[in-house]
């Protein structure tokens, strides 16, 4: 597998767009591997205070009463543990899609029922929460073990992402028992949770599944399925069979700053048709060594140039920790010199271009706006 390729699946790199998709999930697979990678990242990069802003930010946009979005602020997290809601699909996270959705995702209609589904339930959950608060119950044994449990499926999905999307990787049941010490309580919640998947699995390879269901897995290969099915099998067996093991702790994941919403104030002009050219996303800056822009009304190419290892920020309409020695130049004929730079050109070509350019050279101003095209981002 390329780098590139194992890089669209690892969940690192930038938080993903949608800017360039617009037909429905079902109906084109390079939105459902988009998906994948969308959920890998989330995975990866957000935890649950980031799950529980996005949903308030749905909730919001969707115009739900005061009191309910009040509701789902209260409670701690908006983690929904299996089986909560029911026909909820194995690996929803209401946290990722609702972010999806605010950014523009072309999801189907099911994934956005299903969104208002959990919200309906957390709605529910958090009016309880004062309640309970005057009472201070005991959290339960049986409620804790299902948290764990949580945790456990999520890593577990995380897999179920790599097979469906065709990416091989290493797989040890018994080494994922033992590096996170699972208890048998546990392992029979997770194998209970598991069966099912395989039951509805068995169900379609065997040619008896209703319309929903193949529905539901019309976008992979049957030999892909067949893989899924043999995991499922595996992660069954080796759950089922597990008799003693210790306690463990779950580590809190790192909060992180969202590169996406660093940018929504930000001013960027998508495409120039005449000048047949289109930006990146402007998330890309953050953190980005290098980035060219170029300004469609005065003609200006600009480059500006990371003054630390720290890379370009973002605030506003502005553009944070560039050089001093950043430059731009007017450009006479624009459409000659963009088509020269057009497409994966690398930094030193790039700075050749530029400095072939005989009009007078001017420190670079990180401020955009409306007319502001970016051209390249630099890592």
């Amino acid at each position: 597998m390329s780098k590139n390729k194992k890089a669209y699946y690892s969940g690192s790199g930038d938080e993903p767009t949608w800017d360039h998709l617009t037909t429905l999930l079902s109906e084109d697979p390079k939105v459902s591997l988009h998906y994948i990678k969308a959920n890998n990242w989330y995975h990866h990069q957000s935890d649950e205070a980031d799950h529980k802003k996005w949903v308030v930010e749905w909730m919001v946009k969707n115009k739900y009463p005061t009191a309910n979005i009040n509701s789902v602020k209260k409670l701690g997290d908006v983690k929904i543990r299996p089986d909560a809601v029911d026909g909820l699909p194995l690996g929803m996270s209401v946290g990722h899609v609702a972010r999806m959705i605010n950014l523009g995702a072309p999801l189907v209609p099911a994934q956005v029922a299903n969104l208002k589904k959990c919200v309906a339930y957390l709605v529910t959950k958090g009016k309880t929460v004062k309640q309970q608060a005057t009472a201070v119950p005991k959290v339960g044994v049986r409620e804790h073990v299902r948290e764990q449990v949580c945790e456990l499926i999520e890593k577990l999905e995380v897999m179920v992402d790599c097979i469906l999307s065709e990416q091989k990787f290493e797989w040890s049941p018994e080494e994922f028992i033992k590096t996170h010490q699972i208890k048998p309580m546990l392992s029979t919640f997770i194998a209970d949770w598991f069966t099912r998947q395989l039951n509805e699995v068995n169900i379609l390879l065997s040619g008896e599944a209703d319309d929903q269901l193949k529905e539901g897995y019309s976008m992979f290969k049957k030999g892909t399925i067949r893989r899924y099915q043999e995991w499922l099998q595996s992660v069954v067996t080796a759950f089922r069979g597990v008799k003693k093991v210790k306690t463990f702790t779950v580590r809190k994941p790192k909060r992180r700053t969202s590169p996406i919403d660093r940018v929504t104030k930000m001013k960027w002009k998508k495409s120039d048709t005449e000048l047949g050219i289109e930006s990146v996303h402007p998330s890309r800056i953050v953190g980005a060594s290098k980035v060219v822009l170029f300004d469609t009304k005065k003609r200006d190419i600009v480059l500006l140039e990371a003054d630390s290892a720290d890379g370009l920020d973002v605030q506003g309409t502005t553009i944070k920790g560039f050089a001093v020695d950043s430059k731009s130049k007017k450009v006479r004929k624009p459409k000659v010199f963009l088509q020269s730079i057009k497409g994966d050109i690398g930094i030193r070509a790039f700075k050749t271009a530029f400095d072939g350019l005989k009009t007078e050279e001017k420190t670079a101003i990180g401020r955009t706006n409306s007319e502001m095209v970016i051209l390249t981002v630099y890592k």
